[in-house]
């Protein structure tokens, strides 16, 4: 892959996949980002975190809309940005439902107040409503990437749920 003229041999349809596929492949730092800011044994160590994240988030434009300008360039991501918007409100949503199961799921864990506190708080916060304004404007410009987003997240929440049940049975 990494041969001078590799590049120039994709068709288009190789060109968009590569573009998708390095996205997901490339596209998750954040969640090692998040992963080190959160166990960090200092506000020292935070203050790396909070300064990588700050250039990724860029100045006129993040990291990821430099990436999205690329693949734009490759075509048919034209409606992405709303897509994407829709599934973390989607997700957002998802996750007020989810976390009123979870919790009721942690207490019968039979553990103390303070152990069950990250699944109490998660019910009741109101993430998705700070996402209802913008959403609908994505709902006026354009519905099927609204509905493409949703329609991703229940896929990928449907994925993470059965796989943790098969893995916790097992």
């Amino acid at each position: 892959m990494f041969q001078p003229d590799f590049g120039k041999t994709l068709n288009l349809e190789q060109k968009q996949k590569f573009a998708r596929q390095f996205y997901h492949t490339r596209g998750h730092f954040y969640e090692m980002l998040w992963f080190l800011g959160s166990l960090a044994p200092s506000f020292e160590y935070k203050k790396v975190v909070l300064q990588n994240i700050t250039e990724e988030f860029g100045g006129k434009k993040s990291h990821e809309n430099l990436y999205w300008d690329f693949a734009k360039e490759l075509g048919g991501y034209s409606k992405m940005g709303g897509a994407v918007w829709a599934a973390f409100s989607a997700y957002e949503k998802q996750d007020n439902l989810d976390y009123s199961k979870l919790y009721e799921l942690a207490k019968n864990f039979e553990i103390s107040e303070k152990g069950l506190f990250f699944f109490k708080i998660h019910t009741q916060v109101q993430h998705f409503e700070t996402t209802e304004n913008l959403l609908q404007k994505c709902w006026e410009s354009d519905r099927e990437a609204v509905k493409a987003g949703f329609e991703f997240i229940k896929r990928v929440q449907m994925k993470v749920w059965q796989g943790l049940s098969e893995e916790v049975l097992i």
